[in-house]
C-alpha cells in the first residue's frame, strides 16, 4: 500500500484513461506466447506490474490488489485487451475552427470541437442531465422504492449485492426466477451485452464505495472525445485514443416532454434528436404471444374507478392474471428450458416399446411447454427405498442418475420407478433399460401435460392413491389393450378405460398450452364439441388477457416520455447512424427504479480505434413515415441506402 500513489481524478483531467495507470508508477506489458498450433503460433497477452513490482495476468487479480490495498484508481482504467494500443492518439489537422471545449467546462473532460470543412460552429445549450418540461416531475429517492445494497466493498460479488441482482433478475425467464442470465449486468465497468429489461446501478443510498464496479454511467465521462464536421453528415462525434469493447461513452440528454408536448414541439421545431423511453413497450413487446394470442385489456381498464365488480371489499382483482394461470401453470418462452426438455425428447422409443406402461404418450414438438411449481428441480423417486434422485440441468440428468443408483439399491423384478410430480409409478417384468424408456415417455407427457392417460396402477397402489386420484388425476389407459391410434383419441369417446371401467376424466388435469397447436387437449375437447346436443352453445375458449405496466400508473402518467435534444443536450446528440455500428444504447437505473424513467446510456459494442467516428444505429423502419425519406450515407459495407 505505501508503494501505491494515492488517484486524486482532478490531477488526470484531459488525460487518457488508460494512460493514467502508467503515469502513477504501473507498466503495461505485452507478452507473446508461442505454442505448437498451426492456426494460432502466437497468442498475445497484456499483463500489468504494479509499483512494487507484482505481475498481475487478469482483471481479476487486478481488482484483487486494489481491494487489498485499499486504492482507488477506477478499475475500467485497466485493459487487458492486446489490439488496445494505449499510447496511439488522434491528432486533427488542417482545421478552420478549433473550439477548445463545447461543454463551457461543466464535464469532467473538455470536448473540443474542429472543422475543416467550413467555418460553423456548434451551437448548443449544453447540460448534463435530463431538463423536465411542463406536467413531468421526476420522481424522487423515496426508500420506499428504491432498493440499495449493503456492500461496504466495491460490489464485485453480483451474488451478493442487491443492486446487481435487480439486472440479473430482471432477465428471468419463469415467475420463480431460476431461468436468468447470472452474468447479466456489467463486467469491471464494462457492458457486454445489451439487457432489454434495463441495467440497475448502485445508487446514493447504497453503502459501496465510491470504486464500485456497479456505478458507471453516473460518473463523469472518462473518454477523450472530439466533435467534428462530416463531409454530408453535419457533426459527428469520434473518439481521440483507443476503445476496449463495452466501454461507456456518454449518456443521451436532452428536455423531457410527454407525448402530447413533444409532438407540439416537434412541430414546431423538428423531431429529429426526439427519444423515446419506451422500455416497458420494449420489454412488453418481446413476451410471448404479445401480438398474436394476447389481447390487452385496455377496453376492460376504461379509467372508470366506480366499476366494483372486480374490487370486492376494496381490493382489485386482476382477472388477466388469473385467467394466465391455471392450476399453478405459466407458459414461459424460455430457450434453456426447450433445450432441457429436448434432451429427454430426443430419446427415441426402441422398435416394439410404444405398448410399454407409462409409454403411452405420443411423440410430439415441444414448442412452448407450461412450467409447473417444481419444474426448476428435476427429479424420480426410487419405490424399492427411500432414494431421490434429483437434478437442477435435465431430465435426463436425472434418469443417468437413477440408473446408476439401480445398481446399488439391488432391484428385482418387477422394476419400478415413482414419478414426484404425480401418483403414477412406472413398472417394467423384462428390465431396467426398458423401465427407464416407459419412465421418459411418462414424463414427457406428464410435465408438459400434453395428455390425461397415464399407465394403469394395481389394486395396492389405486386403494392409497384412489383419494387423489378422484380428484386430481385423470383417466388411466391400459397400454395392453389400447391400440396406438386410440392414444390420440380417435376410435373412443371422450371417457378413459380403467381396468375396464369407463371413467369420465377430469378437465383440470387438462391444461391447454395456448401456444401449441395440435395437443391432446385440443382434441379431446374437439371431440367434446362432437357429442354435445344440437342447439346446444358452444363456450369458446378464454383469450389470454394482457395488461401493460403502464396502465398501473395513474391515467395522467401513462404518457411515453421522450427526450429533445434539439436546443438543449449534451454531446450524445452528436452521434450519427451507422448501418454497422461501433456502439449501442443500454437503458440504465440510477437514482430511481421507475421504469418510466430509464437513463439512456451509450456503450462501445466492439473495439473502437482511435479517430473512428462514434455511431449508433438508429432503427428507423423504412416507410414508416408517409411521404418522407432520409438517405443514409454512413458509408458502412453493408448500408441500406435508406435511413428512413
Amino acid at each position: 500500500q505505501r508503494c501505491l500513489v494515492k488517484f486524486v481524478p482532478c490531477l488526470f483531467e484531459g488525460e487518457n484513461p488508460y494512460l493514467v495507470p502508467m503515469m502513477l508508477g504501473w507498466s503495461r506489458d505485452i507478452i507473446c506466447l508461442r505454442s505448437e498450433s498451426q492456426k494460432n503460433p502466437r497468442t498475445w497477452k497484456i499483463m500489468y506490474i504494479a509499483p512494487c513490482g507484482k505481475r498481475l495476468k487478469s482483471i481479476e487479480e487486478v481488482a484483487l490488489y486494489l481491494a487489498q490495498c485499499h486504492n482507488s484508481i477506477p478499475i475500467d482504467f485497466f485493459c487487458f485487451d492486446p489490439w488496445v494500443k494505449v499510447l496511439d492518439e488522434f491528432i486533427a489537422t488542417g482545421n478552420n475552427i478549433n473550439v477548445p471545449d463545447i461543454t463551457q467546462g461543466k464535464e469532467l473532460n473538455p470536448i473540443p470541437a474542429v472543422n475543416n470543412i467550413d467555418t460553423s460552429v456548434p451551437v448548443i445549450d449544453y447540460i448534463t442531465e435530463n431538463d423536465p418540461q411542463g406536467n413531468v416531475c421526476m420522481p424522487t429517492t423515496d426508500p420506499a422504492f428504491l432498493l440499495s445494497c449493503d456492500c461496504e466493498d466495491t460490489c464485485s460479488d453480483k451474488r451478493k449485492c442487491a443492486c446487481a441482482q435487480l439486472t440479473i433478475k430482471a432477465t428471468a425467464q419463469d415467475a420463480q426466477e431460476k431461468f436468468v442470465l447470472d452474468d447479466a449486468g456489467y463486467d469491471h465497468r464494462r457492458l457486454k451485452n445489451i439487457y432489454f429489461t434495463g441495467v440497475f446501478e448502485c445508487n446514493s443510498r447504497c453503502k459501496c464505495s465510491e470504486a464500485c464496479h456497479n456505478k458507471v454511467t453516473q460518473r463523469p465521462i472518462q473518454a477523450k472525445l472530439q466533435l467534428f464536421k462530416t463531409a454530408n453528415r453535419g457533426w459527428g462525434l469520434r473518439t481521440l485514443h483507443d476503445l476496449p469493447e463495452g466501454a461507456f461513452i456518454c449518456k443521451y440528454v436532452g428536455k423531457l416532454y410527454n407525448s402530447t408536448d413533444a409532438n407540439e414541439e416537434g412541430g414546431k421545431h423538428g423531431d429529429d434528436y426526439f427519444c423515446e423511453l419506451d422500455l416497458i413497450e420494449i420489454v412488453e413487446r418481446r413476451k410471448e404471444g404479445y401480438e398474436s394470442d394476447v389481447s390487452d385489456i385496455e377496453a376492460d381498464d376504461s379509467d372508470n374507478d366506480d366499476q366494483s365488480e372486480n374490487k370486492p371489499n376494496g381490493f382489485e382483482v386482476e382477472k388477466d392474471e388469473t385467467e394466465f394461470k391455471e392450476n399453478g401453470t405459466e407458459y414461459v418462452n424460455d430457450v434453456k428450458l426447450k433445450k432441457q426438455l429436448e434432451e429427454v425428447s430426443s430419446t427415441e422409443v426402441p422398435p416394439g416399446g410404444g405398448g410399454r406402461r407409462g409409454a403411452a404418450c405420443p411423440r410430439e414438438p415441444l414448442s412452448l411447454l407450461p412450467i409447473t411449481a417444481n419444474l426448476n428441480q428435476y427429479s424420480s423417486e426410487c419405490v424399492q427405498c427411500p432414494t431421490v434422485c434429483t437434478s437442477d440441468v435435465s431430465m435426463a440428468d436425472v434418469i443417468d442418475r437413477y440408473r446408476k443408483h439401480s445398481k446399488t439399491c439391488h432391484m428385482s423384478a418387477p422394476y419400478t420407478i415413482k414419478c414426484t410430480q404425480c401418483p403414477v409409478i412406472c413398472t417394467s417384468s423384462t428390465s431396467m433399460p426398458d423401465l427407464i424408456t416407459s419412465f421418459q415417455q411418462h414424463w414427457k407427457m406428464c410435465h408438459a401435460n400434453h395428455s390425461a392417460f397415464r399407465g394403469p396402477v394395481d389394486e395396492t397402489e389405486e386403494a392409497s392413491l384412489s383419494s387423489e386420484a378422484s380428484s386430481e388425476v385423470s383417466s388411466v389407459v391400459s397400454s395392453e389393450d389400447t391400440k396406438p391410434e386410440d392414444l390420440n383419441g380417435h376410435g373412443h369417446d371422450s371417457e378413459a378405460v380403467t381396468n375396464g371401467t369407463s371413467v369420465e376424466p377430469n378437465n383440470k388435469m387438462l391444461i391447454m398450452n395456448p401456444f401449441y397447436e395440435g395437443s391432446d387437449t385440443a382434441s379431446l375437447n374437439n371431440e367434446d364439441k362432437e357429442t354435445e346436443e344440437p342447439g346446444q352453445g358452444t363456450e369458446e375458449p378464454p383469450v389470454k388477457r394482457f395488461k401493460s405496466i403502464r396502465k398501473l400508473y395513474p391515467k395522467e402518467e401513462r404518457e411515453i416520455l421522450i427526450i429533445d435534444a434539439m436546443k438543449s443536450g449534451n454531446i450524445g446528440r452528436y452521434m450519427n447512424h451507422s448501418c454497422d455500428p461501433n456502439v449501442w444504447v443500454q437503458n440504465v437505473f440510477q437514482e430511481t427504479h421507475d421504469l418510466r424513467f430509464p437513463t439512456v446510456s451509450f456503450f462501445t459494442c466492439r473495439y473502437v480505434r482511435a479517430g473512428e467516428e462514434l455511431c449508433w444505429k438508429y432503427d428507423y423502419e423504412i416507410d414508416s413515415v408517409p411521404g418522407k425519406q432520409i438517405m443514409c450515407h454512413c458509408g458502412a459495407d453493408i448500408c441500406k441506402k435508406r435511413l428512413l
